[in-house]
Parts: C-alpha cells; sequence; structure tokens
C-alpha cells in the first residue's frame, strides 16, 4: 500500500512542478538521456525479469540513436539437464536503438522505438575443469511502444511493452520461439529531453 501512496505522491508533486513551470525547448536543439530498465518477459517457457538499460542521442528532440543491453537476472532453467539436476540458463542481448518520440514536452508523451542487434544464451557453470561456459548466439530484433511520464525537466518514468523477435539461434538450450515474445518494460529516464 506504501508503493501506491508512493506513486501517488509522486504524480501529484509532479503535476504541481508542472503548472509552476512553463517548459518550452528550443528549435532546432538536441539532448540525450540515459536510463535504467527493468523488463519482465516469457524465457523458456517461464517467467523471467532481464535488468539493462538504455541511451540515446536525441535530434531535435524527437529522433533518438543509440543504444541498449539487457541481461536474464532470473532464475531460468535451460533444456539440459545432468546428474546434478537442471543448469540455470544465462541470456544477455544488446544492439543500436532507435526512437521516435512525440511531444517530449507534454506530461504523457508515447515513444516508439526498435533495438537491433544481437545476443547469446549459455548455462551455469559449476566445475572448476571448465569455467567458460559455451556460448551460442542469435540476431534480435525489439521494436516497443511506451508511455512516458514526465516527472521534471531531467526526469522521465517510461513504461510500456515490446516484442523481442529472436532469429538464428542453434542451442540444446532453447530455441528461436522459446526466447522470441512480448515484455512488459519499465524505466527510469535521466537527462536533457
Amino acid at each position: 500500500m506504501r508503493i501506491v501512496y508512493s506513486v501517488l505522491l509522486l504524480v501529484c508533486f509532479s503535476l504541481s512542478l508542472r503548472s509552476q513551470e512553463h517548459q518550452t525547448l528550443p528549435e532546432g536543439s538536441n539532448g540525450g538521456y540515459g536510463a535504467t530498465v527493468a523488463k519482465v518477459a516469457t524465457v523458456n517457457g517461464s517467467g523471467g525479469v532481464l535488468l539493462g538499460g538504455k541511451g540515446a542521442w536525441m535530434i531535435d528532440h524527437t529522433f533518438g540513436i543509440g543504444g541498449g543491453g539487457y541481461l536474464l537476472v532470473s532464475n531460468v532453467s535451460a533444456r539440459m539437464a545432468d546428474t546434478s539436476g537442471q543448469r540455470r540458463m544465462m541470456l544477455s542481448y544488446g544492439g543500436v536503438l532507435f526512437e521516435y518520440t512525440m511531444s517530449s514536452t507534454q506530461l504523457f508523451y508515447p515513444t516508439l522505438e526498435i533495438l537491433i542487434g544481437g545476443g547469446a544464451i549459455g548455462h551455469e557453470q559449476d566445475s572448476y575443469y571448465n569455467p567458460r561456459p559455451h556460448l551460442d548466439g542469435f540476431f534480435v530484433l525489439e521494436p516497443g511502444v511506451t508511455l512516458n511520464f514526465c516527472v521534471a525537466s531531467f526526469f522521465r518514468i517510461e513504461a510500456g511493452a515490446s516484442y523481442r523477435i529472436v532469429q538464428g539461434l542453434s542451442s540444446s538450450l532453447s530455441s528461436n520461439s522459446d526466447l522470441s515474445g512480448v515484455a512488459a518494460n519499465f524505466a527510469l529516464k535521466f537527462g536533457s529531453f
């Protein structure tokens, strides 16, 4: 319940700041931001949490180009089993990020984005003789849409959804379809918008 009260307090505080501050951005100016991101998605048929970050250089406060990267932090089993039981899967991916932002001076505004890149999966090793896991690579394309909430001129809260498309994976740990799917995204963004 404290979380609900905290969010309501943050919204009220932001609304009061926005009513006091008339923000205008000069035409043709640029900016940029950095963000911490959490994603909740299905990975190998299990719920998974990915943490990471993204950042972009904003041209005319509308078009962005940058990059992002994410790492699976929750316990998801790989398909292979051995005498010690299931092994924990490792997953990471990242790439180049392209964005289109609409009306970044409004209290709420949407952003369309697409990440194009690659990633790798492996499994956790439990042997001193083989500390480096074998990694299988893949191509990833992840379009998404987000809604941004302007807390202050330098701070945004972002929530949205994306669809991760994985191709080119050849592994006994997972398949293209098991790594592809919808993700719910949440981000804290700091910068010049």
